[in-house]
């Protein structure tokens, strides 16, 4: 909707100047492009900045939520999740951003009507739960780099943190110097979860969910050829065996 209401306001914005444009001549041309070039970098670099955001944090916006942390305490504040760190950040007081302490012993995380679970060195989101299964999404974002993936791949403690870009016309890596939403790799997955346990998606899997239903999971995976890395179409047949 952001997106929609700039391109809108850049379109306004042009065609006022060109229609000023067109009723001008000589040094007032000039500075009109001027002003077009500097407006269409500032839309641009704008645009870069909220497609980093989206990278850098799961949701929209940092909204009012609460953390619950593996010794049972609360705290509760307006914050965010980044799928680049797995951390959950806060805007404090002054205004800032700031990691919450602790990151590493929080259990879940309820934000924006969204809950999440800490599982290993990811949070995921919990889309659909009945009793003690569900189906849950992982978000990762890696920066384009030589490091060495790890869970859920993400960049491995030990590996390098040296970024680098990538150059579309050579395929070739180049020392990064801003940040860029081309330097970044964002990846989302589903994941079975049971017990408060996250399993990846295959037909064992469901299997383990609904040991009742094996015979039924095992005579329909083939012909289903269900997507396992679509949410959608992992949900879709998680509600099929709930009805069964």
């Amino acid at each position: 909707r952001k997106k929609d209401i700039g391109e809108d306001l850049q379109r306004r914005v042009i065609f006022q100047l060109f229609c000023i444009f067109s009723q001008t001549s000589g040094a007032m041309r000039r500075v009109i492009i001027t002003i077009v070039l500097l407006f269409s970098c500032f839309l641009a670099g704008a645009q870069g900045r909220s497609q980093l955001d989206s990278l850098r944090y799961i949701l929209p916006e940092f909204s009012q939520g609460t953390v619950i942390f593996g010794d049972k305490s609360v705290s509760r504040g307006v914050l965010n999740i980044s799928p680049l760190d797995q951390t959950v950040y806060c805007i404090s007081a002054g205004g800032g951003t700031l990691s919450v302490a602790g990151s590493s012993d929080i259990i879940s995380v309820n934000a924006s009507g969204r809950s999440f679970v800490r599982w290993q060195e990811s949070f995921v989101e919990i889309a659909v739960v009945d009793g003690n299964t569900g189906v849950g999404i992982i978000r990762t974002t890696s920066k384009v780099n030589n490091a060495k993936p790890g869970a859920y791949g993400m960049a491995s403690g030990a590996s390098s943190t040296r970024t680098y870009s990538v150059n579309p016309s050579t395929g070739t890596f180049r020392d990064s110097i801003m940040d860029d939403p081309r330097n970044y790799v964002y990846r989302q997955f589903p994941c079975l979860c049971k017990d408060g346990r996250c399993l990846p998606v295959s037909r064992k899997s469901f299997e383990r969910l609904f040991p009742e239903l094996k015979a039924y999971i095992e005579s329909v995976w083939s012909d289903r050829n269900i997507d396992i890395t679509d949410t959608g179409s992992v949900i879709g047949f998680y509600r099929e065996l709930l009805q069964k």
